[in-house]
């Protein structure tokens, strides 16, 4: 499998958020499609922020802003510092 990085800057690219993203992902054999694995954000202190849409219902994790796959709940944009 091989990662890709992608980098936008000050633009709105994952729904909710208005400030420099980066995205990992794989493009996928035989297209040119870009599966996003990960997700982060840079905070005003520009420290890595990991991006992601969360079910407290069913304690699912996505990467796009939609209702829960589950139960039907709204998912929660959430915003946690990265561990290192």
């Amino acid at each position: 499998m091989r990662l890709t990085k992608s980098i936008s800057s000050w633009r709105e690219t994952f729904f909710d958020l208005l400030r420099r993203t980066s995205h990992y992902g794989r493009l996928l054999p035989g297209s040119q499609l870009l599966q996003v694995v990960e997700v982060h954000s840079y905070d005003p202190k520009n420290e890595l922020q990991e991006v992601y849409y969360w079910c407290d219902i069913c304690t699912i994790k996505r990467f796009e802003k939609k209702i829960c796959d589950c139960c039907g709940a709204p998912m929660e944009l959430r915003e946690e510092p990265v561990r290192k």
